[in-house]
């Protein structure tokens, strides 16, 4: 099967920078583990404005 997954953090933050790397081993491990074919990984730090 194939995937596209979307990792998305709202800061900046060392800390929500780090959960982005997190989201996107998980995926990467995941889609591994299970025989899918990860096509395209999208990320988006998410810095608003606001």
């Amino acid at each position: 099967m194939n995937v596209a997954a979307y990792c998305r953090v709202s800061t900046d933050k060392e800390d929500q920078l780090n959960s982005l790397e997190a989201q996107k081993k998980f995926f990467t491990e995941f889609t591994e583990k299970n025989g899918h074919n990860l096509v395209r990984l999208y990320a988006d730090e998410g810095i608003t404005e606001t």
